[in-house]
């Protein structure tokens, strides 16, 4: 159960990853180049923006930091509990669930977080709509291509169910 973020090592300039802002306000990055200028990066709530590693770390650290002290502060009025969440910042068992939602992996071959993200909402907006109808909703179990998914797990090998709900007799 380790981090992303548990990184050591040299940062790989091929590697990308999806930042989304699941949080209800816009995130402001601010990244000190190496000539002394600063570059801003806005992720705006609910967006979901790829980036070099190096930055995808960077601003998933500070947005992760950012909604945790926010959770810590509103959450108790007690003085000793309130230090005792925000001190649960720099526990990475509790920061691992934040920085999961926050960054993935772009990966060749496989749907882009921001598709991915795009095509939820849309399905999401669509159902509240009524435009699309209640037998088309078992759409949102397929794949990203449309495909069935594919069963794991123990599961996998046992045969499908026909249409009259029992299993296939399996002769030797």
């Amino acid at each position: 159960m380790s981090s992303f973020l548990d990184f050591e090592g040299v940062y790989d300039p091929k590697r990308n990853f999806a930042v989304t802002n699941w949080s209800d306000e816009d995130f402001v990055a601010v990244w000190k180049e190496d000539n002394g200028s600063d570059t801003t990066y806005v992720v705006h709530a609910g967006e979901v923006k790829t980036y070099p590693m190096y930055l995808a770390y960077y601003i998933t650290k500070n947005l992760v930091d950012r909604e945790m002290y926010k959770i810590a502060n509103k959450s108790v009025a007690d003085t000793k509990e309130r230090e005792r969440l925000e001190f649960a910042v720099a526990n990475k068992e509790l920061r691992k669930p934040f920085e999961d939602k926050t960054m993935q992996e772009v990966v060749e071959g496989q749907e882009s977080p921001e598709v991915t993200a795009m095509r939820a909402k849309l399905r999401k907006e669509l159902l509240a709509s009524g435009e699309l109808s209640g037998d088309m909703s078992s759409e949102l179990n397929l794949n990203a291509d449309g495909s069935q998914p594919e069963p794991e797990g123990d599961f996998a090998e046992l045969p499908k169910k026909n249409k009259g709900g029992r299993p296939k007799k399996v002769t030797k």
